[in-house]
């Protein structure tokens, strides 16, 4: 067994035993009272993106998928479980695409090399995530935030492998996922489908029809019924309106991305030394097109800020940035991969296999490790605080008059978790008793 395989198999593992050991402290709350409560109603998957559909919110394909998993947190499955679940998806999902990817620079397989990559790839996006608990630690969160990139991964890895047509339906689910995501790529879809008549390209009829059909995917999102029930009844302030823009691609740019250039820095030391080095880039000149990458991604930024900040009236949540890191970290890997093939010698290349790579790869690791103790301890003093309050409101008998005034609970660490309020109206506090069919109240007990 080479080095490469036991740094692929360790990194791998390490991944996956850090979120399996933090997710199985994890407990339902806020959105996962009602995602389960709807989820229980009609046949899995199709009864939830239904009643959506209809009432709330247009994605009809990603509620399918957040239904079926709702429905997996009603009849009982952990939700840890459901969360770690999801995460190994996207590690699987990014080796795909990278074996992808190295596959179409070499013209052959290397399993190791892209487990490895995937896995230091995977562990980095969690590392800098502008929300790890919204976003990782969240059973709702991790469905709708973290699937989109699992369908991209694989769009991207199924067009690595020229399978043009099955790479339409990861994409047709990103058409359905958030709306200003659907804009975008379909944006640049378009774009593609202009660029291929205008130079008359052999393949101009397929891209079109497949363009065609991710349009008809999005009308079906936009024209959902329930999309109105969503939209804000706030009138549109310009000076508000510029406020929150600016404050969004602040965050984006700055505080969400080159504020990490460090971290991305490491993991991209274990990343670009195990892909193949091509003579693309090592062997011709500089031209205008290496700039369009960091060009699209700005444009992302932009645009998206623009379409979000309009529909919502305020900068995004720091949840919706999931996707805006994947895209960021991967543009940086492609100006870090052109540098190192065109500026670091072949010598010093293996060299950097042998123990760059490594030393990188550990360093990184640490980072995903160093907080863990704390995040158990305080994982477990929340899940057993949350436990023993469950009992004590299930063995509650009460009626519609009467309230059961709860402690609030302790810190869940880096776990997502919304707390109930003083107040027996909020919410959280309905969902719940939507949930488990509770007759009487239940509100916080007030602090003194």
């Amino acid at each position: 067994m080479n080095l490469k395989t036991i740094l692929a198999i360790g990194s791998a593992l390490g991944f996956m035993v850090f979120h399996l050991l933090v997710d199985s402290h994890y407990r339902p709350s806020a959105d996962d009272f009602a995602g389960m409560y709807y989820a229980s109603q009609g046949l899995p998957g199709l009864g939830y993106a239904s009643r959506f559909y209809m009432e709330w919110e247009g994605p009809f394909m990603s509620m399918i998928v957040q239904g079926l998993w709702m429905r997996a947190l009603f009849v009982g499955v952990p939700g840890g479980l459901i969360i770690s679940c999801i995460k190994i998806m996207l590690l699987l999902s990014s080796t795909y695409m990278f074996s992808g990817v190295v596959q179409l620079i070499s013209g052959k397989k290397d399993l190791a090399g892209s487990v490895l990559i995937a896995s230091t790839f995977v562990t980095l996006l969690y590392i800098i995530s502008s929300a790890q608990d919204e976003i990782w630690h969240w059973v709702m969160g991790t469905v709708v935030y973290t699937h989109p990139v699992i369908a991209l991964q694989i769009g991207i890895g199924l067009l690595c492998r020229k399978k043009f047509l099955w790479a339409i339906l990861p994409f047709a689910y990103i058409m359905q996922s958030r709306a200003t995501y659907a804009v975008l790529f379909y944006g640049l879809s378009f774009l593609i489908v202009v660029y291929a008549w205008v130079k008359n390209l052999s393949w101009k009829k397929q891209i079109t029809a497949a363009n065609i059909f991710l349009l008809l995917c999005f009308l079906v999102y936009l024209l959902a019924p329930g999309n109105a029930n969503r939209m804000s009844p706030e009138g549109f302030d310009f000076a508000h309106y510029i406020h929150e823009y600016k404050r969004e691609v602040q965050n984006i740019l700055i505080s969400f991305n080159l504020a990490k250039m460090d971290r991305i820095l490491i993991a991209l030391l274990v990343i670009v030394p195990v892909l193949p080095v091509t003579t693309m880039f090592r062997d011709k000149p500089l031209k205008p097109w290496y700039l369009l990458p960091l060009l699209a991604y700005l444009l992302f930024v932009f645009a998206h800020g623009v379409l979000f900040v309009y529909a919502t009236g305020y900068a995004a949540w720091n949840r919706v940035f999931a996707m805006h890191t994947f895209l960021f970290v991967i543009v940086c890997g492609f100006y870090f991969y052109v540098a190192y093939t065109r500026l670091v010698s072949d010598s010093i290349k293996e060299k950097a296999r042998q123990y760059i790579v490594p030393l990188a790869l550990a360093f990184l690791m640490f980072k995903l490790y160093q907080p863990l103790a704390n995040q158990l301890q305080q994982g477990k003093a929340f899940s057993e605080a949350y436990d023993e309050r469950s009992e004590r409101i299930f063995n509650f008998e009460g009626t519609e008059s009467d309230t059961l005034f709860i402690q609030r609970l302790p810190k869940p660490g880096v776990l997502h978790y919304w707390e109930f309020s003083e107040d027996a109206s909020y919410w959280v506090n309905d969902d719940f008793r939507m949930r488990y069919d509770v007759e009487f109240q239940v509100a916080l007990k007030p602090e003194e």
